[in-house]
């Protein structure tokens, strides 16, 4: 799988210098409010920072907060609260991969889930019998079959 670029970023985040911190492609949803939020956790610093949109001659010309209205396109700087430029380190945590998901076979499905039922035949809290449902998953006990105070019988 070819690495992101640059390129397909419509949304960049950069330092003074103009080096690449962040950057995503925008498709309308993402506010400065969850931008914020990400920023937060990728920024490793402790000092207060501000995001702010640079003019041509490099004088800051807008600020932007982390409200509801949706980022718009464009690159942006990251710069100390009192506008100066700011050395930033980012974070050396990595998102956790999604876990792969197999497809399965629906007669295991039906398998396990007579196994399941062969095997909770009763509320283990109140030791009372359980009447299955058709919808009803194996770990949700119907209100009659709980025992509120935890004792059998």
């Amino acid at each position: 799988m070819p690495s992101r670029t640059s390129d397909e970023r419509n949304i960049v985040l950069v330092d003074y210098h103009g080096a690449v911190l962040a950057g995503f492609h925008q498709y309308g949803a993402v506010t400065w409010k969850t931008f914020f939020k990400w920023l937060n956790l990728l920024i490793d610093t402790t000092d207060p920072w501000i995001i702010v949109r640079m003019d041509e001659r490099h004088n800051a010309s807008e600020r932007y907060f982390p409200i509801p209205a949706i980022v718009m396109p464009g690159e942006y700087t990251l710069l100390a609260a009192d506008r100066t430029p700011l050395h930033v380190n980012l974070t050396n945590d990595h998102a956790r991969r999604p876990q792969p998901t197999y497809p399965t076979d629906r007669n295991d499905d039906l398998g396990s889930l007579h196994h399941a039922r062969a095997r909770d035949l009763e509320c283990l809290a109140s030791g009372r019998g359980l009447v299955w449902h058709a919808l009803q998953v194996a770990h949700t006990f119907s209100p009659n079959s709980v025992c509120i105070s935890g004792s059998r019988g």
